[in-house]
């Protein structure tokens, strides 16, 4: 009897091992869900920042006398301070900051600021630009270059 006992047990065992590893079971890990597709950062390039011709006093004299606008893009406050002969104000961060420009869109433009540090004429040149204005220079050496060229004269 201790023999049919063991044999019914062994045979319980087998049974049961083979019963469990035949079925699927539910306690199984369910598949990983697939990554989210991303674009590789690296290869996401930015826009190229517009560029402007960068005049020299020289080269802004000439276009002013060709009829070309010289554009203060300071703040009023510096624009009151001292500003170049002939130009005119054009905040850009102001409402109606451009409003001094002419309508002609393709005539020059000459933007300066407070020189080579201060991005107020490029950012100035920007707004020209997305305007529709076409023919846009930048004099780098702004207010305080110009000062000091004319400060013995």
């Amino acid at each position: 009897m201790k023999l049919l006992c063991t044999l019914a047990a062994a045979l319980f065992f087998v049974g049961c091992a083979t019963t469990d590893a035949a079925k699927p079971t539910a306690e199984a890990a369910p598949a990983a869900a697939p990554a989210p597709v991303r674009a590789p950062t690296a290869a996401v390039e930015k826009p190229a920042e517009p560029t402007f011709a960068h005049m020299n006093w020289d080269q802004v004299a000439t276009a002013m006398a060709s009829g070309a606008t010289l554009c203060d893009a300071r703040s009023k406050t510096g624009y009151d301070a001292g500003h170049i002969k002939g130009a005119v104000h054009t905040p850009y961060k102001a409402e109606n900051g451009m409003a001094a420009l002419p309508a002609d869109k393709a005539s020059q433009l000459v933007f300066y600021c407070g020189g080579p540090s201060c991005r107020a004429s490029w950012k100035a040149a920007v707004v020209a630009k997305n305007l529709g204005y076409t023919n846009i220079g930048e004099y780098k050496g702004g207010y305080p270059e110009w000062a000091k060229l004319n400060a013995a004269k």
